[in-house]
């Protein structure tokens, strides 16, 4: 760490000035595909129609945890800067009751459901520690070391 709490820049890494991992040659296709899934997030968070996947008792809060882990996790694969990472984690801990919110309001549910807030920010706590504390880190880094890209 240097002395703003910045991890030491990794010898194969250079970070742009937002944090951002410039090393990806294909940063802006991870981004958008980062994009689509947290639209994807909002658009399943919003809509009244039922589209649960798991149907066993506390499967919705398995796909809250599944859903808002991916895309901390996504999101933390491009963005290396620990400063940049908790304020992913923030702003994506916000979304998290401000969607259930929309729920109640748009979707005609009747109450916020504070056990999808919980199932949520478990899923982005769990991300951001597995990404920041295992190899988990370089994902995107070994995917595009077997992709004929660079």
């Amino acid at each position: 760490m240097n002395k703003t709490g910045e991890p030491r820049a990794r010898p194969d890494s250079s970070v742009d000035s937002n944090g951002a991992a410039r090393e990806l040659a294909l940063w802006p296709f991870w981004a958008a595909v980062g994009v689509l899934g947290l639209g994807l997030l909002v658009f399943l968070s919003l809509t009244p129609l039922p589209h649960h996947v798991l149907h066993f008792a506390f499967g919705d809060k398995v796909e809250h945890i599944a859903a808002f882990g991916c895309v901390q996790a996504w999101f933390s694969q491009l963005y290396v800067s620990r400063r940049r990472r908790l304020i992913l984690l923030l702003v994506f801990m916000a979304a998290a009751p401000a969607l259930e919110l929309g729920q109640r309001l748009i979707g005609g549910y009747p109450e916020l459901e504070w056990g999808d807030v919980l199932a949520s920010w478990c899923g982005l706590l769990l991300a951001a520690w597995v990404v920041n504390n295992t190899r988990a880190d370089g994902f995107l880094r070994k995917l595009e070391s077997k992709l004929p890209v660079r």
